[in-house]
């Protein structure tokens, strides 16, 4: 991989399965990345207090519940050998949070698994897929969910009119990081 010094891993709160954690790993071994930084960011919304609980015990019981989630699951990551950090976050608008946390962290590849949805469904909703290719600083690595099998291709989507250096730039950034893929 080329000189990916940090993955961002995006993972979903609402299912077990995170095949984003799954191909940032083979990823990191493959190539020269020295850390994970798995994120999770839970909807606000979802967040329910207990009869006469107080709404910032709630969020906090709820913070820590999923971070102790996150560290069962990287557990097998960090016995690979592999330097994880993590972070969870509670953001009314998680898609934005989701693209500001990637920003912090100043990572070269962020990894999300794909959002499936209708064509319907992503015609008329914000899709965090999409605000995360748009908004995002680094090149975004989106996995099916059957991500089992080794990558064989991988898509990668540049600016072809290049008028400005930073585009061009940025263009051989995208393309130097799929190749690493």
């Amino acid at each position: 991989m080329a000189d990916v010094e940090k993955i961002f891993v995006i993972l979903d709160p609402t299912t077990m399965e995170q095949h984003s954690l799954i191909m940032a790993e083979s990823v990191a071994r493959r190539g020269k990345a020295t850390t994970l930084h798995v994120y999770c960011c839970i909807d606000e919304k979802s967040i329910r207090a207990e009869a006469g609980m107080e709404p910032d015990q709630a969020r906090t019981d709820a913070q820590e519940r999923v971070a102790e989630w996150i560290d069962r699951l990287v557990t097998p990551t960090r016995a690979l050998g592999l330097t994880v950090d993590t972070e969870v976050e509670i953001s009314q608008d998680w898609r934005k949070a989701a693209v500001a946390a990637v920003a912090r962290q100043n990572c070269r590849l962020a990894i999300k698994s794909m959002s499936q949805q209708t064509r319907l469904t992503r015609l008329f909703r914000d899709n965090s897929d999409w605000r995360l290719l748009r908004d995002s600083a680094c090149a975004v690595y989106l996995v099916k969910t059957e991500s089992t099998r080794p990558v064989r291709k991988v898509l990668a989507a540049i600016k072809h009119r290049t008028e400005k250096q930073v585009y061009s730039e940025a263009n051989e950034l995208i393309l130097e990081t799929a190749r690493g893929i």
